[in-house]
């Protein structure tokens, strides 16, 4: 069910995203696509998104074919292909975290702040994002799908405006965690669940000791509640 209602949300809006792709003076990537184990999903009590910043080369938009997307997003993510660098590295970290909790089942997702980025390396473009916003705005629809417990956000204060643009409506804001700086670590709240942003595991505020000592905490006080 989740994964079926995941393709009738690209099914929407992918055309109208591929339409405008010509116009793009810097290429576009495919958009990331999200598809889940459904039956691990269910048996899991701690559903956590992991949010980065953008892709760094996806396929391109102008002849993304959502089957073809899905089964990228399985055999890099699903099957765990991915290196053990930089983003990669913080996800690991924060996982093995997690599932050293007694009586915890963890689910992980992984998604983008951005879910277009540039065809051709990293980073951002405002035709790109101007782009994404209008024909391709599903990454609050696949929150709402996917219902996870928690949103990990490790995309850095650089691009807090993106994660607010898709709650704008519901008034999103930041809050600072203890006594470290909003701009370095922050609540997000007002998301439905849970969230948290912190710097991307590619720079080195992200392993600052203080810095983690509080994100940890954060997510210890968002487990479930175990036998």
């Amino acid at each position: 069910m989740i994964n079926h209602q995941l393709r009738e949300l690209y099914e929407t809006h992918l055309p109208q995203a591929k339409a405008q792709a010509h116009r793009l003076a810097d290429p576009a990537a495919a958009p990331l696509l999200i598809r889940v184990d459904e039956e691990q999903y269910k048996a899991a009590n701690l559903k956590v998104l992991y949010c980065g910043k953008e892709t760094d080369g996806w396929g391109t938009l102008a002849d993304a074919d959502i089957d073809e997307r899905l089964d990228r997003y399985h055999s890099f993510f699903g099957e765990r292909n991915f290196p053990g660098r930089g983003f990669w590295r913080g996800y690991a970290c924060i996982q093995r975290h997690l599932e050293a909790k007694p009586g915890v089942i963890v689910y992980p997702i992984w998604s983008n702040v951005s879910k277009i980025g540039r065809r051709d390396g990293k980073g951002m473009t405002s035709e790109i994002r101007a782009l994404e916003r209008e024909h391709f705005p599903v990454f609050r629809k696949e929150v709402c799908i996917l219902q996870p417990d928690i949103i990990v956000f490790m995309s850095g204060p650089s691009r807090d405006d993106d994660i607010l643009f898709h709650y704008r409506d519901r008034e999103a804001e930041r809050r600072a965690i203890g006594s470290v700086p909003q701009h370095e670590l922050a609540e997000v709240c007002n998301l439905g669940c849970p969230g948290v942003r912190t710097y991307h595991p590619g720079s080195k505020e992200f392993w600052q000791e203080a810095r983690k000592r509080a994100f940890r905490r954060f997510l210890d006080g968002c487990l479930p509640t175990t036998g």
